[in-house]
């Protein structure tokens, strides 16, 4: 259905992609939940606080998602201030042995020095 949507020519915003996941994860399948996070990101849909609950739920669950995913939502919240959530999933990063991009890192630091 979602790829109907797409073929439609509409153009899917932040809570249709988090709706669409959260059926995805109530059904167990975290991994295109989290598949569909990185298109949405990839799609330049800016991941909400609902979303980054989701994620964060996934890994209470045990699904550690792909390095891009945390990249990509790492990349996403800095975009839109959210340093404190960013900094969190780094910390996550490290914690499920993942490593982080350098242009992870580089948006954080960038971001952590223009703070007041």
């Amino acid at each position: 259905m979602l790829m109907n949507v797409k073929n439609d020519g509409l153009k899917l915003d932040v809570y249709t992609y988090t709706a669409v996941m959260d059926g995805f994860c109530k059904v167990g399948r975290s991994n295109e939940a989290m598949e569909l996070l990185n298109e949405a990101i990839e799609r330049g849909v800016t991941p909400n606080m609902v979303t980054l609950i989701q994620l964060l739920q996934r890994l209470e669950m045990g699904h550690i998602p792909r390095t891009i995913t945390f990249n990509n939502v790492i990349q996403a919240l800095c975009g839109i201030g959210k340093i404190d959530k960013a900094l969190l999933l780094l910390f996550l990063m490290y914690k499920h042995g993942k490593i982080p991009s350098r242009t992870s890192h580089d948006m954080l630091i960038k971001k952590l020095d223009q703070q007041p």
